[in-house]
């Protein structure tokens, strides 16, 4: 059996509870988590799976997360879900943002202890690739 490497084209995007109708993709630099009571970041990512071959068996799936600046007194916990129904990187925003699925998280991290985490994410793929 040969092992591929695929680095698929992920698409993200920043949505915002105080601007509920901007939709804010691509950027270089997004925020996450809470700033300050008003202000709750999310950013959702679009991982193309139809690029992996229906034949592969997925060993593992791993996400980079880099973290540049902590800002704010709240603490900052780091989780990702994967999302459970459709929804377009162009029109998503805070308020027709996807359902997501909590039990299936693999799990959470504080982000004020360092600037890289890479989280294992080879269940959430597996299961996802599976079904599209």
């Amino acid at each position: 059996m040969e092992t591929y490497i695929i680095k698929p084209k992920v698409e993200f995007v920043n949505v915002v509870s105080n601007q509920r109708q901007k939709n804010l993709s691509n950027r270089q630099v997004m925020r996450i988590g809470r700033y300050d009571e008003r202000n709750k970041y999310r950013v959702l990512f679009n991982i193309p799976i139809n690029e992996i071959p229906a034949d592969a068996e997925i060993l593992s799936a791993k996400l980079f997360i880099n973290i540049i600046d902590v800002e704010g007194r709240y603490l900052n916990k780091l989780t990702p879900y994967p999302i459970i129904e459709g929804w377009s990187i162009d029109t998503v925003n805070w308020c027709n943002q996807p359902k997501f699925s909590k039990d299936k998280c693999d799990q959470n991290v504080n982000i004020k202890t360092k600037p890289q985490y890479i989280f294992e994410i080879t269940t959430i793929i597996q299961i996802f690739s599976t079904k599209y």
